[in-house]
């Protein structure tokens, strides 16, 4: 794999994907552009405003998990440009380990009333019993396709703060989490890089993947596969999976805010959209899980579903595809 510079916004294996992906090397000129070492303004308002947020997180057997943490909106403030303080435990991390100082996290807010996100990637300074304080690495906003609106609320009696659970380890794909995955618009993955000899971009990373319900399919298997749409061409996602093959997924059930999150192994398919007919995707993915934790009612909050995507209108769904699964 080619070696690039340190002061690069993207390692080797991004790059790679870039190149895979048909991506020329303008795209690198875009990074340095909206991939920045602080927080703008605008950026430190938006983490502000936001009561949840989406956390990559490692294991010690370097398996990236998604965690997610909540409190009302101020929970998570910036104490200046380079440095971020979340007052919050997570939920759904790497089951039965503690965020300790000195490691990597990803860390994504998402706006679904308006559709705004913006992600930072950091490092942990320090972690304590109310919660952790990070160092930004990376920041940089997305555009909105593929989210779908919600209006989120706080029934009576309940708090925008929530409060770490044990989770529930689930050995199969049962039928639960079958209706929850297969009728899911959306769902957030963690990946992270590692490679030895190239610190200056160790990282964890966590991102939105939307699409019409059903666009996930599982397979007999257990292998979930799903496609990757048009982005902002960066493949942070897509590279981190070329570098070391390691994902993890997180879906939420808005009838009853319980979560199902889960780390394993997964691929990129350059060539399998067309070959499957699946409308406006670029490439496919594959995901082996390994470990896969349920934590039933995590979140107190009720939702309402706002409207699709309009970028979803030219995207399709596995039970739409060309070809049919097998």
């Amino acid at each position: 794999m080619q070696e690039i510079e340190d002061n690069s916004p993207f390692h080797a294996a991004e790059r790679a994907a870039q190149r895979l992906a048909g991506v020329d090397d303008r795209i690198l000129a875009v990074g340095r552009s909206a991939i920045r070492d602080h927080l703008l303004a605008q950026h430190q308002e938006f983490f502000r405003s936001q009561h949840q947020l989406l956390l990559a997180t490692v294991d010690a057997d370097a398996q990236p998990w998604v965690a997610m943490v909540a409190g009302p909106p101020g929970f998570a403030h910036a104490l200046d440009a380079r440095h971020l303080r979340v007052d919050a435990q997570p939920l759904a991390g790497a089951p039965g380990q503690a965020l300790s100082a000195g490691a990597t996290l990803g860390v994504l807010g998402i706006n679904f009333a308006n559709r705004r996100r913006n992600r930072l990637n950091g490092r942990l300074l320090t972690v304590d019993e109310s919660g952790f304080e990070l160092e930004v690495v990376q920041s940089f906003g997305n555009c909105p396709k593929y989210i779908q609106t919600r209006e989120t609320r706080l029934p009576a009696g309940t708090t925008w703060r929530v409060s770490p659970s044990a989770g529930e380890a689930v050995t199969a794909w049962d039928d639960n989490a079958c209706a929850l995955i297969g009728g899911a618009d959306h769902f957030f993955i963690a990946t992270h890089y590692d490679q030895e000899g190239d610190q200056a971009h160790h990282g964890a990373d966590v991102s939105h993947r939307g699409g019409k319900p059903g666009f996930i399919r599982i397979d007999a298997d257990g292998t979930l596969l799903f496609p990757d749409f048009a982005g902002n061409r960066f493949y942070n996602t897509l590279g981190n999976i070329v570098a070391n093959g390691k994902a993890a997924l997180l879906f939420t059930d808005y009838s009853t805010g319980s979560l199902l999150s889960t780390s394993g192994m997964a691929s990129v398919d350059w060539q399998a959209a067309s070959a499957h007919g699946f409308a406006g995707a670029e490439r496919l993915l594959r995901f082996t899980p390994r470990e896969v934790w349920r934590y039933p009612r995590a979140l107190p909050f009720a939702w309402r579903f706002g409207e699709q995507s309009v970028a979803l209108d030219a995207t399709g769904r596995w039970s739409d595809s060309v070809t049919p699964p097998g």
